[in-house]
């Protein structure tokens, strides 16, 4: 599968046996559940396996498709726990996005990992915790976002 300009994409699993929860689930990478996260990710699969991976560990997930998005919605909903943030978007980088809201007083305490396939060098932001490099498995994703939620 490829995303934008044939690079490609985070292939993550999703899912496993039913009842049994998805085969690569560890329950020591379950630290915050119900905690609110928000993704914001312009490719649509890359999104979507996010969000569902993310649901699956017991997080509670709004997903947005561009910075400009993301800040719509972030100044309407409760925060959120964390973001999950590509780095490369059109609309509007997630460096400008991390950036505006650490500049917002309302968002500046949000804190962030970046995803991307490579890693940006303009990411010197106050609220960036984290950097999980694309394409990337379920567990990796999991792991950093638990060692960000535990901080």
């Amino acid at each position: 599968m490829s995303g934008k300009g044939g690079r490609p994409v985070a292939r993550i699993a999703v899912s496993g046996p039913p009842c049994a929860g998805p085969r690569w689930f560890d329950q020591s990478l379950k630290m915050a559940v119900g905690a609110s996260i928000l993704v914001v990710e312009d490719d649509r699969d890359v999104l979507e396996s996010v969000r569902e991976l993310l649901e699956e560990a017991g997080y509670q997930v709004t997903a947005t498709r561009n910075g400009v998005e993301a800040l719509a919605v972030l100044r309407q909903m409760a925060r959120p726990a964390a973001m999950l943030v590509d780095s490369s978007m059109a609309q509007m980088s997630g460096a400008e996005l991390l950036r505006t809201c650490a500049s917002d007083p309302q968002l500046s305490r949000i804190p962030g990992i970046v995803i991307s396939g490579h890693h940006p060098a303009d990411l010197d932001v106050p609220n960036v915790r984290g950097f999980v490099s694309k394409p990337f498995n379920a567990d990796q994703l999991l792991a950093a976002l638990a060692r960000l939620l535990e901080g």
